[in-house]
């Protein structure tokens, strides 16, 4: 009996292999690197196979940590000896060689916004948790879309002619993308059920549909497909064939399905029609909705068959807006 297996990582699996002596653990480590270190601020940091990588001397470094360490402790002693080329940080205001390293040029950085994601994520959860209510939630959504494109702004501000996804880094600007785009689609999700309100309101709710569609389209734009002659080695072609539509992830599928629903929500309350025209700067729901839930089909029933993923509401949408 032969059986197959498909997985929708491109990662190889590894196993697992322990180390008594932290030196043997590090000794293959190779320049240019990137090293993930684990532990939260000075706790719970693998201290020991850091004094081990000071000790094999490997440079070019990238690492990626929550903080930076202190001066004399933690990474902060591979700041010292230059053997980090590229820290990919949330914390690190406690470490002035870091700060040194980087207002002179010496050290790359990419900041990992932690607080802005963690505390939007809370303030979220409780408007969904309330059910966005009538009164305070067009506020209080404002401003969330305003904090989650503050790092943005920064990025702007403070290197002016670098590409934003080159300093904050690819699945940080999808991240952010998706967490405005997923936002609006669960306020929007709300207030479809609220007729009488819509009824009032509906270019308010084409508004938000047409701003949350922005945002969900963007972050499928953010990765550039593969391309099946790049020389890339793929797990299986399944995977090759997803990664060929700008297929990387589950969270790349349910955004999908989030614009398709959207653009079938607009077509519903604004009446498009293939050859319609929408409002100035607007966007034809239909020909977006079309054409993304067809991707999401074709994956769903190709590739992934069998993974779990319903396409039954797709259909039912797409026999609408074609």
């Amino acid at each position: 009996m032969e059986t197959c297996g498909c997985y929708f990582s491109t990662s190889s699996l590894r196993g697992s292999q322990f180390y008594s002596n932290p030196t043997e653990a590090v000794k293959d480590i190779p320049n240019g690197a990137t090293i993930l270190v684990g532990g939260f601020g000075l706790c719970g940091i693998p201290e020991n196979l850091i004094n081990s990588l000071l000790k094999t001397g490997v440079k070019d470094l990238t690492a990626v940590s929550n903080n930076a360490g202190v001066d004399n402790f933690g990474l902060g002693l591979l700041l010292q000896t230059k053997q980090i080329k590229r820290m990919i940080s949330s914390y690190v205001g406690e470490n002035a060689e870091f700060e040194r390293q980087y207002l002179s040029g010496e050290l790359e950085v990419e900041l990992t916004p932690q607080v802005i994601l963690d505390i939007t994520f809370y303030e979220e959860n409780q408007l969904v948790d309330q059910e966005f209510p009538e009164d305070s939630s067009p506020f209080k959504i404002q401003q969330l879309l305003q904090d989650l494109t503050e790092p943005e702004v920064l990025v702007a501000r403070l290197t002016p002619g670098q590409e934003v996804q080159s300093v904050l880094g690819t699945e940080l600007l999808e991240c952010l993308y998706w967490r405005r785009g997923a936002l609006l689609y669960m306020y929007c999700h709300t207030l479809h059920q609220r007729k009488q309100w819509i009824k009032k309101n509906k270019d308010t709710f084409i508004k938000c549909i047409q701003e949350g569609v922005r945002y969900l389209m963007r972050m499928l734009q953010v990765r550039n497909t593969v391309k099946l002659n790049d020389g890339v080695v793929l797990h299986d072609s399944a995977t090759a064939s997803i990664l060929s539509e700008g297929i990387f992830s589950d969270t790349h599928l349910l955004t999908m399905m989030y614009i398709g629903e959207m653009c079938f929500w607009a077509v519903k309350y604004e009446d498009c029609s293939a050859d319609s025209t929408d409002h100035k700067d607007g966007l034809q729901f239909r020909d977006i909705g079309t054409q993304i839930l067809n991707k999401y089909v074709h994956a769903c029933e190709g590739p992934l068959q069998g993974q779990g993923w319903n396409t039954e509401n797709a259909k039912e949408i797409l026999s609408i807006l074609q």
